[in-house]
């Protein structure tokens, strides 16, 4: 994904990125109770990307390993190798704290697992919404 987007593109995937760490954030800070996450407003963000079809959605899980990688290298002090607009700093310095050794490879592995079952026709909405409830667990392991 290059930063070279235009503005409004890389707004909306950060927009939707922002939207779905912040539920996944509240169910950590509520004591892992899944009654108090946002699945409403996940779910609007999960059928726009759904209804853009299938290359917007394969740009944005692309988009979701960029932000995961400079995650995990601004917590262990590399910020000088994460490449981020202004906008993305913002949002990157406020979940950091997610990104732990012990989540990296199973945040990767599932966004990666996600990318192959899209390239093989797999059916969107069951894989967004599979995709969400994984990384609930993934979070879950730091």
């Amino acid at each position: 994904l290059s930063l070279l987007q235009d503005d409004a593109e890389l707004h909306h995937l950060l927009t939707e990125y922002n939207i779905i760490l912040k539920s996944l954030s509240a169910y950590l800070q509520n004591g892992r109770d899944l009654a108090r996450i946002n699945y409403l407003g996940v779910q609007e963000v999960l059928a726009t990307i759904i209804k853009d079809g299938k290359e917007a959605q394969k740009m944005f899980l692309a988009y979701l390993l960029r932000m995961f990688r400079n995650e995990f290298l601004l917590n262990k002090g590399c910020s000088a190798l994460v490449k981020a607009t202004a906008e993305e700093w913002k949002v990157l310095d406020e979940y950091r704290l997610l990104f732990t050794v012990k989540n990296a490879g199973l945040l990767l592995n599932d966004c990666s697992q996600a990318i192959y079952h899209l390239e093989r026709n797999a059916n969107s909405n069951i894989l967004f919404t599979d995709l969400y409830f994984k990384l609930l667990l993934d979070f879950s392991k730091r």
